[in-house]
């Protein structure tokens, strides 16, 4: 049985967390895989079990995130991943997983500054869409984000997520996906070959469910409306990223990559 630890410390977004749960109950074949919740203090301790498949940290706040796993935390994530891991970062999880963040410059909720993993040397720069929008614990930032997958595209959630600005030195970084209602398309989901392991970092919400979203509002009907017509996608989605990272049969080859 191999592990599947999911980061729940401070910062983590509890209704992004419940979400990213129950897509890896519902992708994953429980019978070789045990998924758990850890905290800064358990993952240091279960990141150095061989029995680790999988990495993730969740949609929520960078810079809890930074403080409470610390430096020998990230030192111990950027070894896992380097000797064969895997790492998928959701929104927050992906702004700290990139060599630098660049979240609301020179707005309220400014952060900006370097991160430590850097399994991309370029930027996360957000949030992609409607910059302004966001506000924390709420949905005022949600959006349908229109984003490319394989030959096709598909209508996904999105709530103050990253696109990626690579550095030319990412040599290792294939792009999966791009947001389609941006100029010049930037990615919006990114695989990186960190060492001998891998890393997948989206600045969308593909873990969420059109079914668990409440639809109190006109505009978050409309969200749901498009997601639900994209809803065998996302699944299908889900499904690439995971055999990507190595925990569905297939092998890491069934992504068609978006240059």
């Amino acid at each position: 049985m191999k592990d599947v630890l999911v980061y729940t410390g401070d910062g983590v977004d509890p209704f992004g967390l419940s979400q990213t749960l129950s897509s890896l109950k519902a992708s994953l074949d429980l019978s070789r895989y045990h998924i758990s919740t850890v905290n800064a203090d358990e993952l240091q301790k279960k990141l150095c079990s061989k029995t680790c498949a999988l990495l993730v940290i969740p949609g929520g706040r960078d810079l809890p995130y930074l403080e409470k796993i610390g430096s020998s935390g990230m030192s111990l994530i950027k070894s896992y991943v380097e000797e064969g891991g895997s790492y998928l970062g959701l929104c927050a999880g992906a702004y700290f997983a990139s060599g630098h963040i660049e979240f609301e410059k020179e707005g309220p909720l400014e952060v900006v500054g370097e991160r430590f993993l850097k399994f991309i040397l370029g930027k996360a720069v957000g949030p992609a869409l409607d910059k302004g929008s966001f506000r924390y614990e709420t949905p005022q930032g949600a959006r349908a984000a229109h984003i490319s997958w394989k030959e096709t595209s598909l209508s996904t959630y999105y709530n103050g997520g990253c696109y990626f600005s690579l550095s030319e030195e990412d040599k290792e970084v294939e792009v999966l996906s791009r947001y389609l209602s941006l100029e010049d398309t930037p990615p919006s989901i990114i695989g990186c070959k960190v060492g001998k392991g891998r890393a997948i970092l989206s600045g969308v919400h593909f873990e969420f469910s059109p079914s668990s979203l409440s639809a109190r509002s006109g505009p978050m009907q409309k969200i749901i409306a498009e997601m639900e017509r994209d809803e065998t996608k996302r699944l299908e989605l889900i499904s690439s990223v995971l055999s990507y990272l190595g925990l569905i049969d297939g092998g890491k080859d069934l992504i068609a990559f978006v240059k």
